[in-house]
């Protein structure tokens, strides 16, 4: 979806994909290392999450087999089908016989265009142009960052104790442990709640912090994507007067999670800090954390 000034400006828009798509199609016809380990880590993603991989809603599984049992697919295949992948050259080879004789087509729609666009479509009776496309040369170079959330080496942290029941780890908050070693599975839940007693003293203040959260939620955009494609799940939202912070994820990088919403956080807290001169302050005695490895 464009701005005005965007639909002013759509032959460089439509100009740059282009672009983008042939310097793509350059790497691959060249095997590029760099493009190879971005495979490398969707594979191991794939990988990671068929191995520890938990049993969904059964209407959407019933679903999703469906629709693989129509494919041209092995039937011993059909749970593990995303953790087959073929080899990065043969990988290679098939898109450039793919991408080698495509063609391009744009469509653009918006009310600016009426005074342009004379011809009309009998069914639909709306009026267009067919025009030719021009295609700006722009230099492009860039190809997504490596993910440093991917895991490689998934193993049960030794140092986990087992627990019957969670036990209150901190004198000074509600913080809790519990261990379970029975699901085998290297992943760790927190679960923490902050109590903002005076958020709720008028409608001001709740809606700055509302509008705060989201800026700080904003700020830490690209590497929270990079986070949820590593299969790591983590939510901050409002509800009144408390917090609700949960990340969920693999062991192994879970502390690169911790620390990228501590970032977020530190944002959130000093904007609320410098906006509102901590007309809303945290109790501590009512925070409550609770922790499942």
């Amino acid at each position: 979806k464009l701005t005005d000034n965007g639909l002013d400006n759509v032959q460089e828009v439509y100009s740059y994909i282009i672009n983008y798509m042939n310097y793509f199609k350059d790497k691959i016809k060249n095997k590029d290392e760099y493009l190879e380990k971005i495979y490398n880590e969707y594979k191991q993603t794939n990988n990671n999450n068929f191995k520890y991989w938990e049993g969904g809603d059964i209407t959407e599984t019933i679903i999703m087999l469906s629709h693989l049992m129509q494919e041209d697919l092995p039937k011993e295949n059909l749970l593990n089908f995303d953790t087959i992948f073929p080899d990065y050259n043969d990988f290679c080879n098939t898109c450039i016989d793919i991408l080698d004789d495509y063609n391009y087509s744009v469509t653009v729609g918006s009310k600016k265009f009426s005074d342009i666009c004379k011809d009309k479509f009998p069914i639909y009776n709306t009026c267009y142009k067919v025009d030719k496309l021009i295609i700006l040369d722009h230099n492009i170079d860039t190809l997504p960052v490596i993910n440093k959330f991917v895991c490689y080496d998934l193993q049960l942290n030794k140092t986990i104790i087992q627990s019957t029941v969670p036990e209150q780890i901190s004198a000074n908050y509600n913080l809790f442990y519990y261990g379970d070693l029975n699901f085998k599975t290297p992943t760790v839940d927190f679960k923490v709640i902050i109590k903002l007693p005076t958020i709720l003293n008028d409608p001001l203040t709740y809606t700055s912090m509302l509008l705060f959260l989201n800026s700080a939620y904003s700020h830490i955009n690209p590497y929270k994507n990079m986070a949820l494609d590593a299969s790591y799940i983590f939510s901050i939202r409002l509800e009144y007067d408390l917090l609700y912070i949960y990340i969920s994820g693999y062991i192994e990088k879970i502390k690169l999670v911790i620390k990228l919403i501590n970032k977020m956080l530190n944002v959130f807290f000093e904007l609320m800090k410098e906006a509102i001169v901590s007309k809303c302050y945290c109790n501590q005695q009512e925070i409550t954390m609770h922790v499942t490895m």
